[in-house]
């Protein structure tokens, strides 16, 4: 449901087509702030309300698959996660300044500098909830793989997070960004499982990639 639910961006643009009877292409209006706006807004109402009954569900469940206790000995491998993530981040985007300040100033030369300021902080918004959701995927793929093989000292959730992002970008016309996405999937998959599964090194490791 999960991986299912990451999708559900497209399905709310298409139902905000229909109902604003936009005739053009899928992403056409989002030239109108407002309803980019709306889009998120929506996209990420869902992806929270998923997310709390996930949360609620792992402390009912006797075996947990989310840990979200933090010990002394995962700071550690959370430090080296990040700047990992720091690394990954500039090599992927080629870019020194940060990716939020970046998108920003996106924003304010397609929409203006009144509507930047509220779309960022929804895109902003919009990653620590979808970034939330891919963590909780991560963990899902972790216990399948390990249920199956056996093998716990693999990083299965890297390996399929690591696949399923790398075919995403190369499919979408960002292929020089594909290998090394599957790269560091990898790399944060181990340090998470050195860490004791901690939620925060995976989901924190994945917010430095993207907002840096």
């Amino acid at each position: 449901i999960s991986c299912i639910l990451l999708y559900i961006e497209f399905f709310v643009l298409i139902f905000l087509k229909v109902i604003t009877k936009d005739k053009g292409g899928l992403f056409s209006f989002y030239k109108n702030p407002v309803i980019l706006i709306f889009h998120w807004i929506i996209t990420i109402s869902i992806w929270i309300i998923w997310e709390i009954f996930v949360i609620k569900m792992n402390d009912k469940a006797k075996m947990s698959i989310l840990n979200f206790s933090f010990k002394r000995n995962a700071a550690l491998f959370l430090i080296i996660s990040i700047i990992i993530s720091i690394i990954f981040s500039k090599i992927i985007s080629g870019e020194i300044k940060m990716k939020i300040c970046l998108e920003k100033m996106g924003f304010e030369k397609m929409y203006g500098k009144t509507w930047s300021v509220p779309l960022i902080t929804l895109q902003i918004f919009y990653y620590f909830s979808e970034l939330f959701l891919v963590s909780i995927i991560f963990f899902v793929f972790q216990k399948i793989g390990e249920e199956i093989t056996s093998l716990t000292f693999l990083p299965w959730g890297g390996i399929f997070i690591g696949i399923y992002w790398g075919l995403a970008h190369f499919f979408t016309g960002h292929a020089k960004a594909a290998f090394p996405l599957f790269i560091f999937s990898i790399l944060i998959g181990f340090f998470t499982l050195l860490g004791n599964k901690n939620f925060f090194i995976l989901y924190l490791s994945l917010i430095f990639l993207y907002i840096l």
